[in-house]
């Protein structure tokens, strides 16, 4: 987790790579290709599965109880592996680090294969797995413990998914008897998750649990994290007394950009209640309009809520010269609110302000001394009023438009 809070319109971009873990299952096969197969003979009695945080990644310590229900057997067992997602991934490495088996508590050796994809006797796909062999005597439990590292899935809004697949176990006889399946979040808080998946789990102190019985793994163990919201809550108490402008802008703008994705339903509404906190301290130091209109477009009060933004549009109007950081703002705004308000009063004012940057541009011109600089950027500037003249003209002609139309 990064230790500052990320600016509201700083494109984010974090490498994705998927963080998978899963069921043994048998796997038949000789050479560099393996593939799973539903096994005839071998049931899953139980299995356990506990992940917790490691300095890099996921630490998993897997045990699973086998049983032969069949005559003496001996079979290849694997688990299946798969490869990192996003720009730059290699394809040819799979994601699982540091396997290891043990069988009745004694470690075997593994083999990390590739494996061809034979629709008729593979029900899941996977590039790799871990293989090793099993001998069986009739009626014989074996126990078989893994552990492995694996990573997370970050996804550039901010958020983390965890995933444990199940849908292997299916392919062993039967049906698995029990399975009790854990995952120790560490210093994530459950509170600050966006989805957990399957139902019927259990929450305590900072582990999310599931326990199974007789069943046929038919979905996914999926958790979504929101450690950055978690992060912004931390830094509103670790800084609720100060009387930093920068500070409290910080947040706000923090809060901004987490709320344009979005923010677990479990703590949204003490979200919005520390948002409104800050925005009103705020206003002991400046103009806080801005930020109520950004969290009234962000949630269903943007109709009533963003009307206040007029007063920070009269104060950008006002200006002998827009900054940057007023000029992307003001960007930003006509696009939100064309898009999810439909407000064409308040779409004006921003064209209006715009219209007002651009003539104050093109009356300064002669201060560009080359003369081919300057009627390039004459031209750019003319054609920029032209169009912003054009969508005030448009907005106002469809407003009255629309008035003649209203009984």
């Amino acid at each position: 987790m990064k230790s500052k809070l990320i600016y509201s319109g700083i494109l984010i971009f974090l490498f994705s790579f998927s963080i998978v873990s899963a069921d043994d299952t048998e796997f038949a096969g000789r050479g560099e290709t393996v593939w799973p197969i539903e096994s005839e003979d071998i049931e899953m009695v139980a299995e356990t599965v506990l992940v917790q945080p490691a300095e890099i990644g996921w630490d998993a310590n897997c045990i699973f109880i086998l049983k032969n229900t069949g005559e003496s057997t001996e079979v290849q067992v694997g688990f299946p592996d798969v490869t990192n997602e996003g720009p730059g991934a290699d394809l040819n490495e799979g994601t699982i680090k540091n396997f290891r088996c043990f069988v009745d508590g004694k470690e075997v050796q593994v083999e990390h294969k590739a494996r061809i994809n034979d629709s008729l006797n593979s029900r899941l796909t996977y590039p790799f797995a871990y293989v090793w062999r099993m001998s069986f005597k009739k009626g014989q439990v074996r126990a078989v413990r893994n552990t492995y590292n694996f990573g997370g899935l970050y996804i550039s809004d901010g958020t983390i998914e965890l995933t444990y697949i199940l849908k292997t176990g299916a392919l062993w006889k039967g049906k698995i008897k029990t399975a009790l399946i854990v995952f120790d979040l560490g210093k994530p808080d459950p509170r600050f998750t966006y989805s957990i998946k399957p139902p019927g789990y259990m929450i305590k102190n900072h582990q999310i649990s599931w326990t199974f019985r007789d069943f046929e793994p038919e979905e996914d163990i999926e958790i979504g994290l929101s450690p950055l919201v978690q992060e912004w809550f931390e830094q509103t108490v670790l800084y609720a007394q100060t009387d930093s402008v920068e500070v409290i802008k910080e947040l706000l703008d923090g809060a901004d950009w987490l709320l344009e994705r979005h923010i677990p339903e479990t703590v949204e509404e003490e979200f919005l209640l520390k948002y409104d906190q800050l925005i009103r301290k705020f206003e002991k130091y400046g103009n806080s309009s801005r930020y109520r209109s950004l969290k009234a477009l962000r949630t269903d009060q943007a109709e009533e809520a963003t009307k206040q933004s007029y007063k920070f549009l009269e104060e950008l109007k006002n200006k002998s010269t827009l900054s940057e950081h007023d000029k992307e703002f003001v960007d930003f705004f006509v696009d939100i609110v064309e898009r999810t308000l439909e407000n064409n009063e308040l779409c004006i004012g921003f064209y209006e302000i715009l219209l007002a940057k651009v003539e104050r541009d093109i009356s300064s011109l002669d201060t560009i001394q080359d003369l081919a600089s300057r009627e390039k950027e004459k031209n750019f500037l003319l054609w920029r009023q032209k169009g912003y003249i054009e969508e005030i003209k448009n907005l106002n002609q469809f407003i009255e438009e629309s008035k003649r139309r209203k009984p």
